[in-house]
């Protein structure tokens, strides 16, 4: 009787492990049915001399089948794709494929496929509706170097955040430690059979600190570019402190039991209806901490700005303020950062103009924060008061404003003897003129009747720069014949200087 019990119950043991494992099993066919990977030719821009291009080399990635026939991807896997392939897992084919939608700063991109026979027996990957809990395990899936099958890590969630991605991006990420190694961006992180976040970055220095885009961000992104135009997050602008010190919060007035944030600078640009001096107490209801925090859930402190991204829909968050002491409840106007005088380009080629030996460029954030970052640089931008850094993350003043920047050199030509290279200056006159952007540049240059051409430079950058106008003209298609340079300007510009 002992035995037979004993059996018995080894038995149902073994079955039970038997029907884990299988269900598991199938799980994971159905995972690697939905994950591609990706082949690119890129070919990048030199935003240092925007004429040119880099030589084109191949990159690869992953990506994931989702709802609508469609693939996602991270954008840094696409970016700049002159050619993009898309190869099944388990398949010799390769499928051309096209980015139908983009966000560099979220590093988010869904991809087409023309041929529909791709999408048979490969499943979209359903998503996961709730954020995956700390300590939960899950399994990254992709084609990493050292293979050409897919890979399969497993790790568990270590923490979430809501940090900066790209830029000034912000949002929620999830780190993982699971062994993430490249070719695995754009691939699915699994739990339960459901994807609860796509890869996207690792810090190489340390072990298996990988991170993951949350499906919340996936959705906003996928919920953006439905019009077919991503036009980014709402995003809190106005300058907060935290309020846990205690001088600062007796001369606020606040009680042992309020937090909150201090407004202490409104940010550029349209009013949010904020005040300095003012104290957001809460937002859509909840309640912010001292340290300028919201309780998400039990695991989750995250900071109060979550809260205002998630309304696409809208451009209004409720909020709860003191102002001057009185409690008000406030319809607060946020915006998304499409007004930025130095904007990143993204998957955008930079554009030029070329005059004679002096080639000119609209400010990028690309070039400015390389410059910012180069010790080299830096020094010599900070010492000639550069609008490069100093309005690195301003907004425009007008609508159309732009930096127009030179490149770090004259185009080598004999009218520039004795003068020293303008070394990325931002053109601050010509003529007496203030040029609004790169296109009222060349509208100036191209209009001009006098006799000579006099360019400034903002900054302390003192050298002037003069020609003669009609030398200037002349000199122009020596330099382009001298430097292989094909163009004089990229293609909508050069339609600017052609208009009469």
């Amino acid at each position: 009787m002992f035995k037979s019990m004993g059996g018995g119950a080894c038995g149902w043991l073994v079955v039970g492990v038997m029907l884990a494992f299988t269900t598991r099993a199938e799980a994971d066919v159905d995972v690697r049915q939905s994950v591609v990977r990706i082949e690119v030719t890129q070919v990048k821009p030199d935003y240092f001399e925007p004429w040119k291009r880099s030589q084109p080399s191949e990159v690869s990635g992953t990506g994931v089948i989702i709802d609508g026939n469609r693939i996602l991807t991270n954008a840094h896997v696409v970016s700049h794709a002159r050619k993009t392939t898309i190869q099944p897992a388990n398949s010799a084919r390769k499928y051309p494929a096209k980015v139908i939608g983009m966000s560099v700063a979220m590093d988010l991109a869904v991809l087409s496929v023309d041929d529909l026979d791709f999408f048979q027996g490969r499943p979209a990957l359903e998503f996961d509706d709730e954020l995956p809990a700390v300590k939960a395990p899950v399994n990254a899936y992709g084609f990493p170097t050292g293979g050409t099958q897919v890979s399969v890590t497993e790790g568990i969630v270590s923490r979430i955040e809501f940090d900066r991605y790209y830029y000034t991006t912000t949002g929620l990420r999830i780190q993982i430690d699971a062994a993430l190694n490249p070719g695995n961006s754009g691939g699915p992180a699994v739990k339960d059979g459901k994807m609860v976040g796509l890869v996207f970055s690792r810090i190489s220095s340390g072990d298996n600190i990988g991170y993951l885009i949350p499906i919340e961000e996936v959705r906003l992104f996928l919920d953006d570019i439905e019009d077919g135009h991503y036009e980014g997050k709402l995003q809190f602008w106005d300058e907060t402190q935290t309020v846990e010190n205690d001088a600062l919060r007796e001369q606020l007035k606040l009680s042992s039991d309020q937090g909150g944030v201090y407004v202490n600078r409104l940010g550029d640009g349209p009013p949010s209806g904020l005040q300095v001096g003012d104290v957001v107490t809460a937002i859509e209801g909840q309640s912010i901490d001292r340290q300028g925090k919201i309780q998400l859930r039990d695991d989750l402190r995250i900071p109060f700005a979550y809260h205002v991204q998630g309304h696409a829909d809208r451009d209004t968050v409720e909020l709860s303020v003191l102002r001057d002491g009185k409690a008000i409840d406030l319809q607060a106007v946020f915006r998304r950062d499409t007004k930025r005088l130095i904007p990143y380009l993204g998957d955008d080629a930079p554009q030029y103009f070329i005059v004679g030996p002096l080639a000119v460029m609209p400010a990028s954030s690309e070039l400015a924060q390389f410059l910012a970052a180069s010790a080299k640089w830096n020094r010599y931008l900070l010492g000639t008061r550069s609008p490069l850094l100093a309005r690195l993350f301003d907004q425009r003043q007008f609508d159309d404003e732009e930096l127009v920047v030179s490149a770090a050199a004259f185009l080598p030509h004999s009218i520039t003897q004795g003068y020293a290279d303008p070394k990325f200056g931002v053109i601050d006159k010509f003529n007496g003129q203030h040029p609004r952007n790169v296109a009222h540049f060349i509208e100036l240059v191209r209009d001009n009747r006098d006799e000579f051409c006099v360019v400034e430079f903002a900054g302390n950058n003192t050298e002037t720069f003069v020609f003669h106008r009609q030398s200037l003209l002349d000199a122009t298609d020596e330099v382009l014949d001298d430097n292989g340079i094909r163009r004089r300007a990229s293609p909508d510009l050069l339609d600017v200087w052609e208009a009469e």
